[in-house]
């Protein structure tokens, strides 16, 4: 446990590295909660996920798609139990983010989210997940 908690901690600071480039915060004190959302917290744009991204998959060689969170919930529910009538997010398919997604707070999932919104609530801490993860060859 404690290598795994130290590689992922690696991942962590060389994410905010990442992030710290892409706000062109180059100072030695750039400190960034790794839990809070890089698009509320840290103003990143969808561009800027993008860009992100790429860094991310560039420095780790790992692909990262960008719906890879809700298809991982979708491999466990039907596709007409995503959205409701209105196209919000069900009860069901915010439960599946919620397991799927420990590092966001539970209470971001909750009714009246879309799925174009899930982006809005990513941090460091999931994209440091699925880094451990596809280098560690976990699914």
């Amino acid at each position: 446990m404690e290598i795994m908690d130290r590689e992922l901690g690696e991942i962590k600071n060389r994410l905010v590295q990442i992030l710290g480039q892409i706000l062109a915060d180059e100072s030695d004190d750039f400190t960034v909660d790794t839990s809070r959302s890089l698009v509320e917290e840290y103003g990143l744009d969808s561009l800027d996920l993008l860009d992100f991204s790429f860094n991310i998959e560039v420095e780790y060689d790992v692909k990262i798609g960008p719906n890879e969170l809700s298809l991982k919930a979708k491999d466990r529910i039907s596709q007409d139990q995503v959205l409701d009538e209105d196209g919000y997010l069900t009860q069901m398919a915010l439960d599946e983010l919620k397991a799927s997604v420990p590092e966001i707070p539970s209470e971001m999932f909750r009714h009246g989210l879309r799925q174009g919104d899930v982006p809005r609530l990513l941090n460091i801490d999931v994209f440091a997940r699925l880094v451990h993860e596809k280098l560690k060859g976990d699914k």
